[in-house]
C-alpha cells in the first residue's frame, strides 16, 4: 500500500503542461521523503504518517487567486 508521500511524489511527476497531462517516470523523486526536506515550510508528516499542510495560511494561499493565476 502506498503512503501519502509516495502518492504525492507520483503526483509531482505529472506534467500538466501537455494535453492530456502525462506521468513522467523520469521526473519521479527517487526518495519521496525529499518532499519533507524541500517543502518543510509547507507540509509536515504527523506521527501517524498523515501528510498535512504546515499551517492554515499555506492552505489559504494555495486556494487564493494569486496561487491559481498561473494555471
Amino acid at each position: 500500500m502506498k503512503d501519502e508521500l509516495d502518492e504525492l511524489a507520483d503526483a509531482l511527476a505529472v506534467n500538466l503542461n501537455i494535453d492530456p497531462p502525462k506521468f513522467i517516470v523520469e521526473d519521479q523523486l527517487l526518495d519521496p521523503n525529499d518532499i519533507l526536506a524541500v517543502c518543510s515550510s509547507l507540509v509536515s508528516l504527523t506521527r501517524s504518517g498523515v501528510l498535512e499542510l504546515a499551517h492554515f495560511s499555506v492552505k489559504e494561499y494555495l486556494l487564493s487567486s494569486r496561487a491559481t493565476a498561473w494555471r
